[in-house]
């Protein structure tokens, strides 16, 4: 088993790329899959139900002058969740 020290860089990488977090885990030699979801969850790219969260489209609508409400309803988010993608 590897030395689990990768980035959350990496892990984002690998989760945007079709790796779910317990293949994640175990590619990286971590002991459980909590820490994984944390970072990605910070990262802002999963959340509880399982979705990819496209912060850059997210940002990128934002920077277009999309209203919080309609970018919700184009990514089928609540408003809070884009709201907290927009805060980082």
């Amino acid at each position: 088993m590897k030395i689990a020290k990768a980035s959350v860089n990496e892990m984002v990488n690998m989760y945007l790329s079709g790796m779910e977090p317990e293949e994640i885990r175990s590619a990286l030699g971590y002991k459980t899959t909590d820490y994984v979801i944390q970072k990605l969850r910070a990262a802002k790219v999963y959340d509880r139900h399982r979705r990819i969260i496209d912060s850059g489209k997210i940002r990128a609508l934002h920077k277009a002058h999309w209203p919080v409400s309609k970018i919700a309803a184009e990514e089928g988010l609540s408003e809070s969740k884009v709201r907290e993608v927009l805060n980082l």
